[in-house]
């Protein structure tokens, strides 16, 4: 959890560990919410929107236990070293 300002209050930062969530309104992957009074504002779009879990089987330790093709998959960021980690 992060907090952060905006104006003249704080608000908590919550990002998910889990990767595969998808705003509804644009479709674009989530990575938390600003936690503020009324409706989440989705990060990084900044949507008043709800947001959507994809993988079902998601898990910490496992990850998605999915098929192959069962849903979309996020992609993997690649770092200035060109690796995916």
């Amino acid at each position: 959890m992060i907090l952060s300002h905006t104006y003249t209050r704080t608000h908590n930062a919550i990002y998910f560990s889990d990767p595969y969530k998808q705003c509804l309104q644009c479709g674009e992957w989530i990575d938390g919410v600003l936690d503020a009074p009324g409706p989440n504002i989705l990060i990084p779009c900044e949507h008043v929107a709800e947001y959507r879990d994809l993988c079902a089987s998601w898990g910490p330790v496992d990850g998605c236990t999915c098929p192959n093709g069962w849903h979309e998959m996020r992609p993997r960021p690649v770092y200035d070293d060109g690796h995916h980690y």
